[in-house]
């Protein structure tokens, strides 16, 4: 596996995620609109941070009741 398919693969999971998180109510749009901006720069990393920051703060939202 190349760097450049590794790269793709990671992508497009990010991609997948978010769009399931937005499906599910656990980012806004605009959020959503964010992450895609930084898969399509690369940043995937921070992509996946941001994912998981999202996703961290619904779960303690959905924990306080």
């Amino acid at each position: 596996m190349t760097a450049r398919s590794t790269t793709t693969g990671r992508g497009l999971a990010a991609l997948l995620i978010a769009t399931a998180a937005l499906a599910r109510g656990v980012v806004t749009q605009a959020q959503a609109e964010a992450i895609d901006a930084q898969i399509a720069a690369g940043e995937l990393d921070a992509a996946y941070a941001a994912i998981g920051a999202t996703r961290d703060a619904a779960r303690t939202a959905d924990n306080r009741g």
